[in-house]
């Protein structure tokens, strides 16, 4: 049985669709989701915009829950939460945020009482939880896991995280590819 921590958001979620399309509720601007986000600005709202944005999302009750899907093969998902201790790590702020995320993973997933941490010091989770191998989009998190855990650390590709070549980053390209290459 090995351990894997998996982050959600980038991952699982697409938390830049729901993110736009607040935005644009709010602010009127495009609407586009996670393979179009270049990197991790925001050019077309201001400071005081995006601070906005994100005190509503820490005080909703249904942000995070609402998330849509990013492509993922669920049958790999599910075996790999049937037959090894899986944890979901996520940065996500607000009081109901690790509510919300087990709920999300209940309703999209099927995974009934996730263990879901909710913490951006990804390094020192991988490490408590002795985690075989990781998956996460940012690159900071996957370094820190490296740095700090015994854990196989991978990067997710996404179009923001190809700002710089990391060659020290073993890089996937889906979800599915580092299932099988932790879980063989």
């Amino acid at each position: 049985m090995k351990t894997i921590l998996l982050d959600i958001d980038g991952v699982l979620a697409d938390f830049v669709l729901g993110f736009r399309q607040l935005a644009n509720q709010r602010y009127g601007v495009p609407v586009y989701g996670t393979m179009e986000q270049l990197d991790w600005s925001f050019p077309d709202l201001t400071v005081e915009q995006q601070n906005h944005l994100w005190t509503e999302i820490r005080e909703s009750k249904t942000f995070w829950r609402d998330l849509p899907v990013l492509p993922t093969n669920v049958l790999l998902l599910e075996d790999a939460v049937d037959n090894h201790r899986v944890y979901f790590c996520t940065s996500r702020p607000g009081y109901s945020a690790q509510y919300q995320t087990a709920a999300w993973l209940d309703e999209k997933f099927y995974i009934t009482y996730p263990t879901v941490i909710v913490s951006s010091e990804k390094g020192r989770v991988a490490a408590g939880v002795g985690a075989n191998f990781a998956l996460d989009d940012k690159v900071k998190h996957v370094l820190q896991i490296q740095q700090e855990s015994w854990a196989k650390a991978f990067l997710l590709d996404q179009p923001y995280n190809r700002d710089r070549d990391w060659p020290l980053l073993p890089r996937v390209k889906t979800v599915e590819e580092f299932f099988l290459k932790c879980l063989k």
